[in-house]
């Protein structure tokens, strides 16, 4: 299964240009790759007059995840909010230096949907076709708090 940008635009609470990611692939009960090129766009929502912090990749690792949890709970009846950040390590310090498509890969650590908690493994990283490998930019761990819809925070 592969989706578009249209595709994830209706999974995730996101609209317009906050949408940051193109395209998903390689979606299981645990892990996705998405791919974006979005850094690139001087519209990024995100970029500040300096450019696109690397830091802002923890953006798109949540919307990534966002995206699994919406594919994976098709009652739709769950919301997920960010908890925490951890083990972010960034090795760049912007994004929109890097003139490659980045890859984000997200992989389900622990938790469930019914337990209310979700711990995600993230790496970003960017083909280089000049090496033809992939560089790794930044990568973290994200934990997520379900709530079902109704539920008060």
């Amino acid at each position: 299964m592969s989706l578009d940008k249209a595709a994830i635009a209706e999974l995730i609470p996101h609209a317009g240009n906050m949408v940051l990611l193109d395209s998903a692939t390689n979606i299981n009960a645990n892990s996705l790759s998405c791919y974006t090129r979005s850094h690139l766009k001087i519209d990024n929502p995100l970029r500040t007059a300096r450019g696109l912090s690397a830091s802002n990749g923890v953006e798109y690792a949540a919307q990534a995840v966002a995206l699994h949890i919406a594919l994976n709970n098709s009652a739709g009846s769950q919301t997920g909010y960010l908890a925490s950040c951890r083990n972010v390590q960034l090795k760049r310090r912007f994004l929109d230096e890097i003139n490659a498509e980045l890859q984000v890969e997200i992989r389900l650590l622990d938790g469930s949907v019914e337990m209310g908690m979700l711990k995600y493994a993230f790496v970003i990283q960017a083909h280089t076709t000049e090496e033809n490998a992939h560089a790794e930019i930044l990568r973290g761990e994200l934990s997520i708090i379900v709530m079902h819809k109704g539920e008060d925070k």
